[in-house]
């Protein structure tokens, strides 16, 4: 269906959230990580905060938003 690759790990492509997501969908995983890249620090800061600092629920909890 869809075939898109980041050819540069350091240049974001042109496409927003939802399109990297309908393309993840299609199995690319080269954009699933740059979602979680992009993603993942914010959720956990914010996760830290909920759960008082604990960070092995954090990681725990990031990872399941992921999967």
């Amino acid at each position: 269906m869809f075939s898109v690759s980041l050819h540069d790990k350091n240049k974001a492509p042109n496409y927003t959230d939802e399109e990297i997501l309908e393309h993840i969908k299609t199995g690319n995983e080269e954009l699933f990580e740059h979602i979680y890249n992009k993603r993942n620090k914010k959720i956990y800061s914010y996760v830290m905060t909920i759960l008082n600092y604990n960070s092995d629920d954090a990681n725990e909890i990031v990872g399941d938003v992921f999967i």
